[in-house]
């Protein structure tokens, strides 16, 4: 029979290992307990279970460390107290320990540990704890609760744990948002406006929230912290109007409610949305005229963007003609159905040109065209630049007609001869969806020494049909400054050294103070000799510290000689930062000796380990293919105290199966401090595409949690969520599966880049 799958992880994780972090108070060693004793004057673990009992404001014992840290012994203390049966004592212990610190099963400990006190008005937790290590199971625990608030967390619990906010969490929020407190109906449906801003999910439950909102509960309450106050809260009684033609019964409520009737509009970016996806009726003119009179612009753009859509209807067109709130001119054209008068401002004008091709696409499409593929280059060009400025990324009231990339493929195949090396460039390079191969061929074909440094070069490097390398090498080679340069600056980042004492002569006139590009040349023996040569030559500062250009050197010659890059940078970085310290003084000449005769694991494993292993940096090692970097990380991952988190994200990245299986479960737990902490590599599962689905769904949650998904995103292939705005009529979400869908399939990994590229399709 299979084990369900939460046992299942438990096996796994729980299973023999060569190292681990301890997980009993018999685990504490007996010397470290002898000096315990003698520190804290009795037995550790009844010593801390009775400060842990003391009251909170009596005087710290001696023992104490200052600011949270200690030596071994004291971690070892919280690490084994954790587990112990007494739970004072193994609360004492939780509130001294820090999730970097912990691997799953040791967080899942500390929640069921600190869980009883996170309501409590004497001890609580620390918030910035709970938020980092709960699961999106026990967030939904957390909003469940209500009668245990009191007035110390209420104010900011909600507020605080925004970034562990997730869409399925609507429902309990909206509840929240119904109940007695004044602090949590204002924490609960202002996270259900954070929710709604991110997400179309749950229209339902957060329509009937916002119908339910008293206005009152939007201002300020009086005497917040008086319970007494605040009892016996009702919400607002609302009836749903009958069922009709067009609009849902629910969605009318919910535009009345927001539009007519309060001071500002809430959620305005998502009701529209939701008008958006349902098809009005004649029946919903006198609201479709209540909001183009509302006074509020957000009301007005609905309302005319609705009649784009619709017949023109005679009386609403006179309520048009007597608008005085502020109007897009391009929405009122659209609105009138004026298409002449509307094609004629989009050949000037931006948001004009998004209307226009959301509603008259056909034509507004033609007449573009005949302007971008036409023979005034300038002119061409300004009109590309318009049509960048709708296609992808569009603030309300406008929103991306998904026809345009196959159109303009369409265009581009018929007459795509016709563009100059500025328009090819501008759509190779901002429009990935429209890399039709006849694209990429007549931008390669247009490329000259001249616009050689301006180009996308990355497209040519991953689309196979482009001979990139033999044409760089070719102009690599001339006698021509002019012609030489760009060539090899392009040969540089690709890491080809075909032509290489060309490229090491290059790279002294233009980027001689960043050997590490040079480094990328690896291949060629000749790079790595010179890089060797450089180093030797190297002085120390009149101090004796190394310098900031020897640094970057020795890290430059550790990765000639295989190291990764990332490894290689984030090396040189913390070399340059600690040049000035006295191990980096003793020690860099051994470091320097160590790389040059090729043995450049242990000259970083030696600067790392004369370290305290709890303070031994561990990104980016699970990129290092080494049994002692493993070893080392293993090492910090069973040390209490030490970056146990950041370890097993790096033997996971490094391909061990109990830590991948580790890290796979925070990941499906949405453990937000785990993913806000977490290298850019280890989001993204390393140089790969499959968490790609798994991190659009995360952009679907809060800015918080958006902003670390979006990063990894750019990071794996230049995706910029960010580009789309909050208040847009797609969520960043919809638009990142869109282009997901439209381009996913034809990614391919750039050198120069250093990230997947959209190569021609």
């Amino acid at each position: 029979m299979a084990l369900p799958r939460s046992l299942a992880v438990w096996v796994v994780l729980l299973a023999p290992l060569a190292a681990q972090l301890p997980r009993s108070p018999e685990d504490l060693p007996a010397d470290v307990r002898q000096t315990l004793t003698a520190r804290m004057g009795g037995d550790p673990f009844t010593v801390l279970g009775a400060w842990q009992r003391a009251p909170r404001d009596a005087e710290p014992p001696p023992w104490l460390p200052d600011q949270r840290e200690g030596d071994d012994a004291w971690h070892w203390l919280l690490h084994t107290a954790l587990w112990h049966a007494d739970p004072d004592v193994a609360y004492a212990a939780a509130r001294m320990l820090s999730y970097p610190q912990l691997d799953l099963p040791a967080s899942e400990r500390w929640i069921t540990v600190v869980w009883p006190h996170i309501f409590d008005a004497e001890d609580a937790p620390d918030w910035g704890e709970v938020r980092r290590q709960v699961s999106s199971t026990d967030v939904a625990r957390l909003l469940a609760v209500r009668d245990c608030w009191h007035a110390e967390v209420r104010p900011f619990f909600l507020g605080d744990m925004h970034r562990c906010m997730r869409p399925e969490f609507a429902p309990l929020l909206a509840a929240l948002a119904l109940c007695d407190d004044p602090f949590l109906r204002r924490g609960g449906f202002g996270n259900l406006g954070t929710i709604a801003g991110y997400s179309d999910q749950h229209r339902d439950v957060i329509g009937k929230a916002l119908l339910a909102l008293q206005a009152a509960d939007l201002a300020d309450p009086v005497e917040p912290f008086v319970r007494a106050h605040h009892l016996g809260h009702t919400p607002r009684a609302y009836q749903l109007p009958a069922a009709r033609p067009g609009w849902s019964p629910l969605l009318r409520a919910a535009l009345q409610r927001s539009f007519l009737e309060l001071d500002r509009p809430l959620f305005w970016p998502f009701l529209m949305r939701w008008a958006e996806d349902e098809t009005p009726a004649d029946e919903d003119r006198l609201l479709l005229a209540a909001l183009l009179d509302c006074g509020k612009q957000e009301g007005c753009w609905l309302a005319l963007r609705t009649m784009a859509r619709m017949p023109v209807d005679p009386h609403l067109q006179r309520r048009v003609a007597a608008l005085t709130a502020p109007a897009s001119e391009a929405l009122v054209l659209a609105a009138r159905h004026d298409w002449p008068a509307l094609r004629e401002l989009a050949a000037t004008d931006e948001e004009a040109l998004a209307v226009a091709l959301e509603y008259d696409f056909d034509a507004t499409f033609l007449a573009w065209s005949a302007v971008a593929f036409g023979a005034d280059a300038a002119a061409g060009l300004a009109a590309v630049d318009r049509l960048l400025g709708v296609a992808d990324a569009l603030a309300a009231p406008c929103r991306t007609n998904p026809l345009l990339p196959a159109r303009l493929r369409q265009a581009i195949a018929l007459f795509g001869e016709r563009l100059d090396f500025p328009r090819l460039h501008r759509l190779a390079s901002e429009l990935p969806a429209a890399r039709s191969e006849r694209l990429i061929e007549l931008y390669w074909a247009a490329v000259t020494p001249a616009n050689l440094a301006d180009c996308d070069a990355a497209v040519f490097e991953v689309s196979p049909s482009i001979a990139l390398r033999d044409r760089l090498r070719e102009w690599g080679a001339s006698p021509q400054a002019a012609v030489r340069a760009p060539a090899l600056d392009l040969l540089l980042r690709l890491g080809d050294a075909r032509l290489d004492q060309a490229v090491i002569e290059h790279w002294q006139a233009h980027h001689g103070d960043d050997p590490l590009l040079l480094a990328r040349c690896r291949e060629a023996a000749s790079v790595r000799t010179f890089l060797a040569d450089c180093l030797r030559r190297q002085p120390a500062d009149a101090d004796g510290a190394p310098s900031v250009s020897a640094c970057n050197l020795l890290a430059a010659v550790a990765m000639a000689g295989g190291l990764p890059d990332e490894v290689a940078e984030h090396w040189a970085g913390q070399l340059s930062d600690e040049r000035q310290s006295p191990r980096v003084r003793e020690r860099f000449a051994h470091w320097r000796e160590q790389a040059l005769d090729g043995d450049y694991v242990t000259a970083l494993l030696d600067h790392h380990g004369a370290l305290p292993i709890r303070q031994v940096p561990v990104a980016y090692l699970g990129l290092v293919d080494d049994d002692r970097v493993r070893e080392l990380l293993q090492k910090v991952r069973s040390t209490p105290g030490a970056a146990v988190q950041g370890a097993i994200d790096e033997l996971a990245l490094g391909g061990d199966w109990r830590c991948k299986q580790e890290v796979d479960e925070l990941r499906h737990r949405h453990v937000y401090g785990w993913f806000d902490d977490a290298t850019s590599p280890v989001q993204v599962g390393g140089r790969s595409l499959d968490l790609v689905p798994w991190l659009l769904g995360e952009l679907e949650t809060n800015c918080c949690r958006r902003n670390s998904a979006a990063s990894a995103l750019e990071y794996l292939y230049g995706f910029e969520t960010h580009a789309v705005p909050e208040n847009a009529l797609q969520t960043q979400a919809a638009r990142a599966r869109a282009h997901w869908q439209a381009v996913g399939e034809h990614l391919r990994w750039s050198v120069i880049a250093g990230r997947f590229v959209v190569a021609a399709h």
